[in-house]
């Protein structure tokens, strides 16, 4: 367990990686360092891998900024903070002159020779990406943990689209359901570690006539779901979620669709029947259903 000091100053640092507009392995590689000498659990993990996951913008870091200032008020602390952002914008062995202003209005709040809330000003010349924070909230996106956690491609939906545009796509109820759905169909599909454009438009079809998505929402759902799956996907949470959220029609059916994604190349792989089988029995079917969900696709 790391103090809650320590998460704080891993979030800053997962932020300031977004410096370039993309976290490089040599970043990721170095903020995981502090994961190991903080010991950080898993669960401590996902609050900082929440600023990893999608990039960030100016006012999020600013938030998140402020936030470790306002916790940390130890000189030694905050000295240790100017190193490790240091250290890490010299990971991928380039130092813009914009990086290295920022790194000495940083040098210059904790010294105390300059307000914080100047530096914090400073951030949106760092973060070349721009914008502003969608939910408008000292949360940020640190309300949105549970989804990251249980249904990340309904994260991910809400983080590309931001929250307007997200309630034109449906109710809360029906994009949950539509992006566990999508998930879950991705995960299938990608299980031998490929997805094949019939697996796609498939996903696409379902989604849209089964969940009533617009085929621009599908699409973009179906994006982020393969995505989502090939950085893995904790199936156990998924699942779990899945049976919180669906109904016993409504998972039926669910079943059905992957099974019918499975069939969507005109054949079953060995590991896509061994996935599904895993995935209803998880779901609470029993091996009659589980058989005659897929007899029901293999029907001609």
């Amino acid at each position: 367990m790391a103090l809650p000091m320590q998460v704080e100053f891993l979030k800053v640092l997962a932020c300031v990686a977004w410096a370039d507009e993309e976290v490089t392995n040599a970043e990721l590689n170095f903020i995981k360092q502090f994961v190991r000498r903080f010991d950080l659990s898993g669960d401590e993990w996902m609050q900082v891998e929440l600023y990893l996951s999608e990039r960030v913008d100016a006012e999020e870091m600013k938030q998140v900024t402020r936030r470790f200032f306002s916790r940390v008020h130890r000189s030694k602390e905050r000295r240790m903070l100017v190193d490790a952002v240091e250290n890490l914008l010299r990971a991928d062995e380039s130092l813009t002159d914009t990086e290295q202003e920022w790194l000495r209005d940083l040098q210059e709040v904790v010294s105390g020779a300059k307000k914080t809330v100047f530096f914090l000003d400073g951030l949106k010349s760092l973060l070349r990406i721009g914008g502003e924070n969608q939910k408008g909230t000292d949360e940020g996106r640190d309300a949105d943990l549970h989804d990251f956690i249980h249904n990340r491609v309904l994260f991910k939906l809400r983080r590309r689209l931001g929250s307007e545009r997200l309630e034109e796509c449906g109710t809360p109820a029906k994009l949950k359901k539509l992006t566990l759905s999508a998930a879950l169909l991705g995960r299938v599909g990608y299980v031998d570690n490929e997805f094949l454009p019939q697996e796609e438009a498939f996903m696409k079809k379902v989604l849209s006539e089964t969940w009533g998505a617009s085929p621009p929402v599908a699409e973009v759902i179906t994006e982020i779901a393969i995505e989502t799956v090939r950085h893995g996907v904790d199936l156990h949470r998924l699942v779990k979620e899945v049976k919180e959220t669906m109904s016993k029609p409504e998972k039926k059916n669910l079943l059905e669709g992957i099974f019918a994604l499975a069939m969507a190349e005109g054949r079953m792989s060995n590991e896509e029947v061994e996935e599904i089988r895993k995935i209803a029995y998880m779901l609470d079917f029993s091996h009659k259903q589980f058989i005659d969900a897929k007899l029901k696709i293999l029907k001609p």
